[in-house]
Order: structure tokens, then C-alpha cells, then sequence
């Protein structure tokens, strides 16, 4: 089952309990308002984010902060990694929905853990083995609709090696991607 969820409500419910007890999850967050979320760089304009009211979140994690944008699509998910028919969840969804977008006639490609769209970043993943047995893995998702290069560079202390675009400006809705991840989680 696919909860549909916040930033804010994931980081309090999932992260803080330090995804204890939790051997199942999986949630979809669409952005309502911009907010960030970062880990143990910090690497965050927390004086900017405070003088815009943009909320930022420490979810406890390696990797840069993450400028979430109005309208951004997330996915998130734990799951069993002890199991004979496990995959990463982050790269086989991030390989579909590459063949998804390259069937609207847009020049797509896997780069890692990143889709881009004519060198475009457009969707990013990610997935870590969770303490203390490193019997579960959480993986993750964010697919840009929308992007403010500007208030990135605002927020961001580290430089950002991939420039980013909203699919919208490729011709793609929030909506066929909603659906694209309720269909994913759905099979």
C-alpha cells in the first residue's frame, strides 16, 4: 500500500524513530510548499531558508540537500534486503520511468542514480541499508516537475554538479507522473 504522506510527517513518523520496528513501508509525498531536506553535510543556508520560511529537514543521511519544489513527486519505501527475489527498488523505477519518459519522445537517460532529460537532471534516487542489521533497505525518489535554479544556489552551500529542469517544461504533468508511481507500487 502506497501512504500518501508529507516531508514533515515522514521525518517525524520514519526517521526520527530511527525506522524502528518498521520492516514495510512505502509512501508518496507531493510537495505542497518548497522545503529542504539534508543530512550529515549540512550543507544548507539555514539564514536563507529561516529569512523565506522554508522548512528544512535533517533526515540523517549521506548526500547533499535536496531542494524539494512545489510539485515535486517523492516515493519512499523500506523493505526486506534478506530476501531471495530483492532488486533496488530506486534504480528499477528510475529505469522504467527512463523507457516511460523515451516513449513520449524525450531524449532520456539513466546517468547513475539520476534521469536526465537533454543533460537536464529531472529525477534522482537513492537507497541505504538500515541499521542495526542492515536486513532492510530504504530507498527513495524525487522527480523534479517544477525548478528554481536560483533558490537552489540560495540554499545550497555545495555546488551543484548537475543542472536541473522540471519535467513540466518538457511536457510532462504532475498527474501522469502520480500516476506513473501509484502504478509502479500497484504491480
Amino acid at each position: 500500500m502506497l501512504e500518501h504522506s508529507t516531508l514533515k510527517k515522514f521525518k517525524e513518523n520514519i526517521v526520527d524513530k530511527n525506522f524502528a520496528d518498521i520492516n514495510e513501508y512505502r509512501c508518496i509525498v507531493v510537495q505542497k510548499k518548497n522545503e529542504v531536506t539534508y543530512g550529515w553535510q549540512n550543507d544548507v543556508n539555514f539564514e536563507y531558508c529561516e529569512e523565506h520560511e522554508i522548512p528544512c529537514y535533517d533526515l540523517k543521511r549521506d548526500g547533499g540537500c535536496i531542494v524539494h519544489f512545489t510539485g515535486m513527486v517523492c516515493w519512499a519505501e523500506v523493505k526486506p534486503n534478506d530476501v531471495k527475489d530483492f532488486y533496488l527498488t530506486n534504480i528499477d523505477f528510475l529505469n522504467k520511468l527512463t523507457e516511460y519518459l523515451k516513449g513520449k519522445g524525450l531524449n532520456a537517460v539513466l546517468d547513475n542514480n539520476d534521469i536526465l532529460v537533454d543533460n537536464y537532471k529531472v529525477a534522482s534516487g537513492c537507497a541505504i541499508n538500515l541499521k542495526p542489521d542492515y536486513k532492510r533497505t530504504f530507498s527513495a525518489v524525487q522527480v523534479c516537475m517544477y525548478c528554481d535554479v536560483e533558490l537552489i544556489q540560495n540554499i545550497c552551500t555545495k555546488p551543484m554538479t548537475k543542472t536541473p529542469k522540471g519535467l513540466y517544461e518538457f511536457g510532462v504533468t504532475q498527474k501522469e507522473i502520480i500516476t506513473f508511481v501509484e502504478n509502479y507500487f500497484a504491480n
